[in-house]
């Protein structure tokens, strides 16, 4: 049997951990359940209320806590060049 295309990778539980850019210490941490680390980044940062300063989201597995991804989303507004 060939093996799953991460399209159709089974769900999983993840721990998605989100602060505003130069503010680790005040990270907060969900667990969701998704298919793939941008999947539960993306139901995170949609659940969040629009900020203009850059916000910072790690996701693992929570059976895999070695195994992260780290994005950075910055508003519209911020990236505008003058």
């Amino acid at each position: 049997m060939p093996a799953p295309t991460p399209d159709a990778a089974e769900p999983r539980q993840f721990i998605v951990a989100a602060w505003e850019n130069g503010r680790h210490e005040q990270r907060e941490l969900q667990q969701v359940e998704a298919s793939s680390h941008e999947e539960a980044i993306a139901a995170v940062a949609a659940s969040r209320a629009a900020t203009d300063v850059a916000v910072v989201y790690e996701a693992w597995p929570r059976t895999e806590p070695d195994s992260v991804v780290r994005i950075t989303l910055e508003s519209r507004e911020r990236r505008r060049i003058p």
